[in-house]
């Protein structure tokens, strides 16, 4: 199977989902694997643009290991939930991997 089989389209023009499926120890130790690489280089050269929703990176490895696959990550800003340093030490979390940082939005406010 092709990771384009997977891909839903939706009601909006050239818009299409690809559902997440479910969490558990087979799915993050499948996201360690090198075909992850393979994988998102597939979908690189079949879609113009690529949005993955991740996990939050403090507390699970999730979104560290997307996040070696991404060009670049916007943080969601949890306006009364999210803090400073906690926001500042996601983003040292993803330095080391190379993550480029394109921003962050705030939500709530």
């Amino acid at each position: 199977m092709e990771a384009t089989d997977a891909a839903r389209a939706t009601s909006f023009s050239r818009l299409w989902v690809l559902p997440a499926g479910n969490c558990d120890t087979h799915a993050l130790q499948a996201l360690a694997q090198d075909n992850v690489r393979t994988l998102f280089e597939q979908l690189k050269q079949q879609y113009d643009f690529i949005i993955i929703d991740g996990p939050a990176v403090l507390p699970v490895t999730d979104g560290l290991l997307i996040g070696q696959h991404v060009d670049g990550v916007v943080y969601a800003v949890l306006t009364d939930v999210s803090r400073a340093p906690d926001v500042h030490a996601a983003q040292q979390k993803m330095a080391p991997l190379g993550v480029r940082t394109l921003g962050a939005v705030v939500l709530g406010a």
